[in-house]
């Protein structure tokens, strides 16, 4: 008897552990289509704005706060993977730590966890995907059509791997920035005074300060997922941010970071330094030599956001190698490395020779007519 009622207890508590958003009409599966900006229904065809859909998740959890989580998340670990029952077919989703939306392998149901999704690690703000899964290829074409030394035979022989949607966290960080910099400048002058060839150095001093606004400078907070590639699909409009609703992971994954505030901080801290660094060196102009003497650029307050913006990641597999891509959900924009074909860097180092050649014999004969 107290087995049963331990395995009820169990089972209860899976069941508020997921989140599964079911069609109002129907009760099938509920999925975010990036086409219609809106959920949808595959069984009964019906398609739901955001706001005709009861909020289930509102009540569960606040929103991040960067303040509070240092304060109870200072210790945590993220190791070890967690495992949940669908609701739908009662099969064991097993999943790491850091998921926060799930497919069943067995069912297809869309399964988001509240344990990650919500709670004191509830993300703030979110981007919805508006670039479906089958505009991916097409992207992949389009960019790699355009890369003269990619192998010939690539699109026949490469395998795309499986399309994931995937929801990635991000910090967005938010800072103002007061600096200053000390140049050493220097005008180079040469004249001739009388017999003598002269050059006149006038050496210049300089400093310039001031104060930048930063605002929302993204860095991915997964470990697993490479941050150049990341970069390299940047930027996103952020004016499609939307506080953030569970609504918007169903048919997608979605991972929780596992990298906290502090450690991207300095990647933050780079771009909006290197920022200013620019733009002060861009007011120094009209002189020979210029040099960086000292630099002070700090922080003042800064702030963070949590949010998941939109990406397509997947692999090609070409001549026993794999190759991976990632494609802004939003944009489409496209990175990632495509492979060269030797004999093609071969044939255009030949063929530029033998311009370089006949433009030199061409020059030569020319030069013996008119000599």
């Amino acid at each position: 008897m107290e087995e049963q009622e331990t395995q009820a207890g169990e089972q209860a508590q899976q069941e508020k552990n997921i989140i599964q958003h079911k069609c109002p009409l129907c009760g099938a599966p509920l999925k975010y289509s990036a086409s219609a900006q809106a959920v949808t229904c595959e069984y009964c065809d019906n398609t739901f704005a955001m706001s005709e859909l009861k909020a289930d998740d509102a009540k569960d959890g606040k929103e991040f706060d960067w303040g509070e989580y240092r304060s109870a998340h200072s210790g945590e670990t993220l190791e070890g993977t967690l495992t949940y029952e669908c609701q739908s077919c009662g099969a064991a989703i097993e999943t790491a730590k850091t998921t926060i939306a799930t497919i069943c392998p067995y069912c297809s149901n869309n399964v988001v966890l509240k344990k990650t999704s919500t709670g004191g690690l509830k993300p703030n703000l979110i981007i919805p995907f508006s670039i479906t899964k089958d505009k991916v290829p097409g992207i992949l074409k389009s960019f790699a059509w355009k890369k003269k030394l990619l192998p010939g035979n690539y699109f026949n022989s490469c395998k795309i791997g499986e399309i994931q949607g995937v929801y990635v966290p991000f910090w967005l960080f938010s800072s103002r920035l007061d600096g200053s910099m000390k140049f050493h400048a220097e005008k180079v002058r040469h004249y001739t005074e009388g017999d003598y060839e002269v050059t006149q150095t006038d050496v210049y001093s300089l400093v310039r300060s001031g104060s930048m606004d930063f605002a929302k400078i993204p860095v991915d907070a997964s470990i697993k997922i490479d941050n150049d590639l990341m970069d390299s699909i940047e930027p996103f409009d952020y004016s499609k941010l939307t506080e953030f609703d569970t609504k918007y992971l169903a048919g997608y994954f979605a991972d929780r970071f596992d990298s906290p505030p502090e450690s991207e901080m300095p990647r933050a801290k780079t771009r909006m330094t290197d920022k200013a660094e620019k733009l002060f060196n861009s007011t120094v102009s009209g002189y020979s030599r210029v040099y960086v003497q000292e630099r002070s650029l700090k922080l003042v307050k800064p702030q963070v956001k949590y949010a998941l913006l939109p990406v397509y990641l997947f692999t090609c597999k070409y001549d026993g190698q794999n190759y991976h891509y990632a494609i802004n959900g939003q944009t489409g924009k496209f990175a990632g490395t495509l492979p060269i074909s030797k004999r093609k860097v071969r044939l255009m180092f030949f063929l530029n020779f033998f311009i370089a050649f006949g433009i030199t014999f061409a020059a030569c004969v020319l030069l013996q007519l008119f000599v």
